[in-house]
């Protein structure tokens, strides 16, 4: 229901329920009394002191609290009832007021007579927008700005129309010049708008090429020619249409699926010989280690293949200057470190130093073992076996 603000003589009714019984409390006003809160502030007893009750027949359980101007003058008004019977229970209700009188029912008398004249309507609304405007005298009317965007606009023609073309009837254009421009086309009969790029536009016909339309326009439908174009490089003074065709043909074409299972076969190979070189690799390298991992000092058995060492130098040469440590080994003096353990094979380079000092060029130095693997620390353990490094 309406609950006006600030005014006088309006009701809050409340229902009164026995929760033990279970129905609605007749015969209890003298035991009711309310407190009210205006915009949720303060709560403060009810002016009327206890409530009427409505109809205990007809509408049992039913309380009318009458309510004063000063209660009403509020934004929002609840109310609370309680009642000093026992299990008597009521709901708070709260109420949203509004204005008694709105601007839909002023009366159209108490406004001056030429404030409901169109014409005066309008003059005071161009007064009124122009005074908020700085420079109002100097601005240009909307449809002066708007109209530097449509190239041309009437009713679709009645000749030649299908889903690619559209008769621009009464347009005086030649050949070609509204190519690239945008038009809006306006089908009455389903009440929509369609935009398409011009394609081509032909004087004689006025007929404008567009990509297809759901429909075939008709000479009850609108068109609109905007300005926009499709191709802002057109406007560009330096684009030249050729060298951008050129452009366009010199770059690669997308290789076909053919070419490109081509391509991954080619790669496969190439792959498949490295997994069988290094896969050689691996056959050679385990008898080129001692038991421990390391590697042993007879070339022999670094090459693999049997050679003597020199086919083996020949070999190294063949490889070029990668390959000059390698050479440096095979050409070295070699002396034992004795002065730890276990007894260590160096090689110095060749010319460097005295073979049985430690003053010379170091290029490799290797731990000694004996075949079953015991680390040489003595002489006593080198006699009658085999010394590998």
């Amino acid at each position: 229901m309406a609950f006006y603000k600030n005014k006088a003589s309006q009701k809050i009714g409340v229902f009164a329920y026995d929760e033990v019984v279970g129905a609605a409390k007749t015969g209890d006003a003298a035991n009711i009394t309310g407190q009210i809160s205006k915009d949720y502030g303060s709560a403060a007893a009810t002016n009327d002191t206890n409530p009427t009750e409505h109809d205990a027949t007809n509408f049992p359980g039913l309380y009318v609290f009458d309510i004063t101007q000063t209660e009403s003058n509020c934004d929002v008004i609840s109310l609370k009832a309680k009642s000093s019977t026992a299990n008597v229970v009521f709901e708070i209700l709260t109420f949203h007021t509004e204005p008694e009188t709105r601007a839909a029912s002023i009366a159209a008398g108490s406004i001056a007579a030429d404030a409901i004249d169109a014409a005066s309507l309008k003059a005071d609304a161009v007064t009124t927008i122009q005074s908020g405007l700085a420079l109002a005298a100097n601005l240009q009317s909307l449809s002066e700005i708007l109209a530097g965007s449509v190239v041309a606009s009437g009713t679709v023609g009645i000749a030649g129309n299908d889903t690619t073309h559209v008769h621009l009837h009464d347009l005086t254009f030649a050949d070609g010049e509204l190519n690239d421009l945008l038009v809006v086309i306006y089908d009455a009969s389903g009440n929509q708008k369609h935009a398409r790029w011009i394609d081509d536009y032909v004087a004689s016909s006025q007929l404008a090429t567009v990509a297809t339309l759901p429909f075939t326009p008709v000479g009850t439908d609108l068109y609109w020619v905007l300005s926009s174009r499709r191709d802002a490089l057109a406007l560009n003074s330096s684009y030249d249409p050729a060298k951008s065709a050129a452009s366009q043909s010199s770059v690669d074409a997308v290789p076909t699926a053919a070419e490109n299972r081509a391509e991954m076969d080619s790669n496969s190979t190439k792959l498949a010989s490295i997994e069988t070189d290094t896969q050689d690799i691996q056959t050679r390298l385990p008898a080129a280690l001692t038991g421990d991992g390391m590697m042993k000092s007879d070339m022999l058995y670094v090459n693999g293949t049997g050679q003597s060492n020199g086919d083996l130098n020949l070999k190294i040469d063949a490889v070029g200057a990668n390959a000059l440590l390698a050479r440096k080994l095979i050409e070295a003096d070699r002396y034992i470190d004795t002065s730890g353990s276990p007894w260590q094979v160096v090689w110095i380079e060749k010319g460097t130093g005295t073979p049985t000092l430690a003053d010379g060029n170091e290029l490799l130095r290797q731990d000694l073992f004996d075949t079953d693997g015991v680390a040489l620390v003595s002489e006593d353990t080198i006699p009658g076996q085999t010394i590998e490094a």
